[in-house]
């Protein structure tokens, strides 16, 4: 169907091109009634993709025409995403002294004045900016995967197809991927996931090989997308073709999943048609490989208007709504399980996560460390910008220095000095989808039992930590030190880590503190090949890509803790080329991972280096049809214990 009129594509959910056919059609006429209509709508239709500068400008000049208290609304409330909030409570107090039965608008004078108030006492400890800078695109929902690598939804130029999204007028959303240590290049994520529909909010399995994303399909005349989750899991490095989940309904808006509880729980957002209460969080258990019968949150974070995005850092969920007390939009709130099993009120996050904006998707990057002084950091998406889309933002949180008056003071006090400290710890190892076979991918983790641990100091003092048959062992320590501590156990390859206690905030009335720490052994496997991830090379060369760096470096960490191992490298091609050429090539190429190996300090004599061109592929593939992944999954390096 044509659409002809503003009207019609306002109904049509056709923002984008509502906005166009709005203004033609306010600049077509002259009756003052007709223009504050048109100016009011051209406003909402800005609203709805979240332009909330132009918005203002619109509804300012729909009120000077007359359009009433409707405009003047939606004048106060895009004041306060513009975080001009003195504006928005001018507005809103006149409002509540015009119309007193409105108890809103006593509400909303309240929220501008705990924004002004946050605002005022937000401390400077933190840093913000934008990952990617300068687009023109929305750029939102970012997750960690494989430790160093960003996967988020745009919906920029490059997403796939050619079909636009008629809400936003850009190209339907897709799946991206970004080195977050790298020179921010952003990359299409998987051709299996992305399709010519909305794709994206994806969320991860902990061990990477699992994923839940959104897609919403156009399924009707109206223009509304239908959005369902969906599941794919990554076999030998390839992702499988997307299918619903079992639980999934018709009629039924789902989106944004998270994993808690070990992967055994999924929380998402869902809307039912016709339901007045708007989105709600739900939740739905695993038991075994099965998903049950999806339950709602309860009222505590449920409310009448909607809650959307939710995630999870540890113990905490983290979600977005628009209806608890916040700073405009969508605010950020944090909630956790009590002992009793009810959910904690939830409370706001305030700066630097909330704006006067839609701010949503906050996580916390756990896996990079943080640089000394450095307590947090991570990611969060907003639109505060008032440039109409959403960015992601990235945030480092820190450790205020004192100014010279206040260092003495500081140095007086002995808190940390007196505090007992503790160091808390558990030892385990990974589980295997199949008993034995380290290449099959991780299912899970289990503990060890009674391995050694040993806790070093200044190099020359080195103590001897009891662990029990569940690998959890418990220490004193001392605030200020820093502590390399290592672990050892018949079967294993040695793990050690550094613990700088100073990274750690202690609050001042804390008499006592433990630091927890998960230490992870890995089982030796003499003699079986074991696949490094992410060791691939580009056709026909056999230098190490810079993305190969990080997995050669890791290794070369678990040579060093390990002295008395030795290692043979073997690498493969794909079948293109001669076989004797391919056997000359894939030598050169264990050669480089040697010589990568020993630059980093690892003798010669405990590596040897192997080359077995295409006469043991991965993949099996007829050469003429293989795909170029299937021949990048081929062109691999791998390691045997000796």
């Amino acid at each position: 169907m044509k659409v002809k009129d503003g009207k019609t594509a306002f109904e049509y959910k056709k923002y984008n091109k509502a906005i166009g056919l709005f203004k033609k059609e306010f600049q077509s006429t002259s009756r003052q009634e007709i223009m504050a209509e048109k100016a009011y709508y051209i406003a909402e239709s800005y609203i709805m993709i979240n332009d909330f500068s132009q918005a203002n400008e619109w509804y300012q000049t729909a009120e000077q025409k007359g359009y009433g208290v409707k405009a003047l609304y939606g004048l106060a409330k895009t004041y306060k995403n513009l975080e001009k909030y003195e504006k928005a409570k001018e507005i809103y107090e006149n409002l509540a002294f015009a119309i007193p039965t409105d108890l809103n608008l006593k509400s909303q004078v309240f929220i501008c004045n705990q924004a002004i108030s946050w605002i005022n006492e937000s401390e400077d400890n933190y840093s913000l900016q934008k990952l990617m800078p300068n687009t023109l695109y929305s750029e939102y929902s970012p997750v960690i995967y494989d430790d160093r690598y960003l996967v988020f939804t745009s919906d920029n130029e490059e997403a796939s197809g050619s079909s636009r999204y008629d809400w936003t007028g850009n190209k339907m959303s897709d799946l991206f991927i970004i080195d977050k240590r790298g020179d921010n290049k952003v990359s299409k994520f998987d051709s299996y996931i992305n399709s010519n529909s909305n794709d994206g909010t994806a969320v991860f399995s902990k061990d990477y090989n699992e994923m839940y994303f959104t897609r919403c399909y156009n399924t009707t005349s109206l223009g509304d997308d239908f959005c369902k989750l969906m599941f794919s899991k990554r076999q030998q490095g390839i992702w499988t073709e997307p299918v619903l989940l079992p639980f999934i309904k018709e009629g039924i808006n789902y989106g944004q999943p998270c994993l808690i509880e070990e992967d055994s729980v999924l929380i998402f957002s869902s809307l039912s048609v016709g339901n007045a209460n708007g989105y709600d969080l739900w939740y739905v258990e695993k038991d075994g490989d099965s998903w049950g019968v999806p339950y709602a949150m309860p009222e505590s974070i449920n409310t009448p208007g909607d809650e959307f995005f939710p995630s999870s850092d540890a113990d905490t969920l983290y979600f977005s709504s628009n209806y608890l007390p916040g700073m405009g939009g969508l605010d950020i709130f944090k909630t956790f399980l009590l002992p009793d099993g009810s959910w904690k009120k939830p409370e706001n996050v305030r700066l630097p996560y909330n704006s006067g904006g839609d701010d949503f998707g906050l996580i916390f990057d756990r896996i990079d460390k943080t640089e000394k002084g450095i307590t947090s950091k991570g990611y969060f998406t907003s639109n505060r910008s008032a440039e109409g889309h959403e960015d992601i933002y990235y945030f480092e949180n820190y450790i205020k220095l004192p100014t010279e008056e206040s260092k003495t003071e500081i140095v007086k006090k002995p808190v940390k000095e007196s505090i007992n400290l503790y160091l808390a710890g558990k030892v385990m190892e990974f589980e295997f989808r199949i008993e034995n076979d380290p290449n099959s991918g991780i299912k899970g983790k289990r503990p060890i039992a009674n391995p050694n641990v040993k806790l070093n100091f200044n190099d020359s003092i080195s103590t001897n930590i009891n662990s029990n048959e569940r690998g959890l062992f418990i220490g004193s320590i001392e605030y200020g030190n820093t502590y390399i501590i290592k672990v050892q156990k018949q079967g294993y390859l040695s793990n050690s880590i550094i613990l700088n206690t100073l990274d750690y905030i202690i609050p001042e009335d804390e008499n006592s503190y433990t630091i927890n720490q998960e230490i992870i052994l890995e089982r030796i496997f003499k003699g079986q090949e074991i696949i490094l991830d992410k060791i691939y090379y580009d056709f026909n060369e056999s230098f190490i890509r810079e993305d190969a760096q990080p997995t050669l470096d890791e290794l070369a960490i678990k040579l060093i803790n390990n002295p008395s191992i030795s290692i043979e490298l073997l690498s493969h091609t794909d079948c293109r080329g001669e076989s004797d050429y391919n056997i000359a090539l894939s030598q050169r190429r264990a050669e480089a991972a040697v010589q990568y190996l020993v630059a980093k300090g690892i003798g010669l004599t405990r590596l040897n280096a192997k080359g077995y061109g295409e006469t043991e592929p991965v993949i099996s593939c007829d050469c003429t049809s293989c795909t170029e992944d299937e021949h990048q999954k081929n062109r691999r390096t791998s390691f045997k214990i000796l």
